[in-house]
């Protein structure tokens, strides 16, 4: 990430200004995104598992999985006394109850993720445009000298620094998706 944006630089170093304040609000998306993320997969895997559950105290090794998993391994371990006690069909809702949490759990990540993503792809998609437009104005732009009071034309970006420059700024929407997550 750090040498897409040297490499950016070293074309025009103007484009240094934009990626650092986009750099910083990539850092709040992402430290947001880390937040949510490690709350909701932390709440997939213990969510109403804790409630009502005496076989905790007897195995607590199955308290690291997930609530369904260890659902179906304590149904399976004692059903004869289920079917002894005719207690399916409270297996079953109980076991509905934890598939639709766990279900909503891994439906909130995804969703937070694909968020998070797009967020992604619209800031790289403005630095891009940013790049994009500094190469358009960069020929034909004039700036004054004060010290020697002259007009001086700016040299006019080579078609070969434009193309690095925008070609290694859509490789960055790439790179930022995979650092982040």
């Amino acid at each position: 990430m750090i040498g897409i944006v040297i490499t950016v630089s070293f074309v025009n170093y103007y484009l240094a200004i934009p990626a650092i304040v986009l750099s910083g609000i990539i850092y709040f998306v992402r430290s947001v995104y880390i937040k949510s993320a490690r709350d909701i997969r932390r709440y997939e895997g213990v969510s109403k598992y804790f409630e009502n559950n005496l076989f905790y105290l007897l195995n607590k090794f199955s308290v690291a999985r997930s609530p369904v998993y260890t659902h179906i391994t304590n149904t399976i371990n004692g059903l004869a006394s289920i079917r002894a006690f005719g207690a399916q069909e409270s297996f079953e809702k109980q076991f509905y109850a934890y598939q639709n949490d766990h279900t909503s759990m891994w439906f909130l990540f995804i969703a937070t993720s694909r968020a998070m993503g797009i967020a992604m792809e619209i800031i790289c998609s403005l630095y891009i445009l940013i790049i994009s437009v500094v190469v358009m104005l960069s020929d034909g732009m004039h700036f004054v000298n004060f010290y020697l009071k002259t007009k001086i034309k700016l040299l006019g970006m080579e078609g070969g620094s434009a193309g690095l420059a925008i070609s290694t700024g859509l490789m960055l929407t790439g790179t930022f998706q995979w650092a982040i997550r």
